[in-house]
This record gives C-alpha cells, structure tokens and sequence, in this order.
C-alpha cells in the first residue's frame, strides 16, 4: 500500500511540475500581446455592432470584447507599474 501511495504521489508532484512551468514567449510577442488582446476586443464590440442576422453571437462577442479589453488594460497598467517601481510589484531595500 505505501509503494501505491508512493506513485501517486510521484506522479501528482510531476504533474504540478509541469503545470506550474513558466513559459517563454519571444520578446517581441511579449510586447505585443496586451496590444493583441486589446485588439481582439475593439474586433468583437464592433463585430457586435454589425450583426444584423445571428442575434444569439452578439451577447458572446460583448463578454468576449469585455474580457479581452479588461485583459489587455490590466497587463499593460502591471508591466507599467513594474517597469516604474510603484505598487504591487515594488521592491523595497
């Protein structure tokens, strides 16, 4: 019984390993990513505009619209204050 529990608890260990891996994207997609989802939602809140037939799309492009907006803004207002040294990500000596 305790090599069972033993395997288990091997395998949850790697499986929270692999979950919690940071992933590296190319400088240049970092950069561009908030701008994408901001993008992303400008696209939908005028797609929502513009639908004349599918009445039943135009509440999910105004969630989609609302989270990429709300997504794209609180990513930039972060990596500002980091990059600035205020708030929640300042490191005090």
């Amino acid at each position: 019984m305790n090599a069972v529990s033993g395997s288990i608890n091997e395998s949850s260990a790697r499986a929270y390993e692999g979950a919690s891996r940071r992933v590296w994207l190319p400088e240049l997609a970092y950069e561009a990513l908030p701008y994408c989802y901001i993008l992303i939602g400008f696209s939908a809140l005028f797609t929502s505009l513009y639908i004349s037939e599918w009445y039943w799309i135009v509440p999910h492009c105004i969630l989609l619209a609302a989270a990429s907006l709300h997504a794209g803004a609180s990513i930039l207002v972060k990596r500002q204050r980091a990059r600035s040294g205020d708030g929640e990500f300042a490191t005090s000596t």
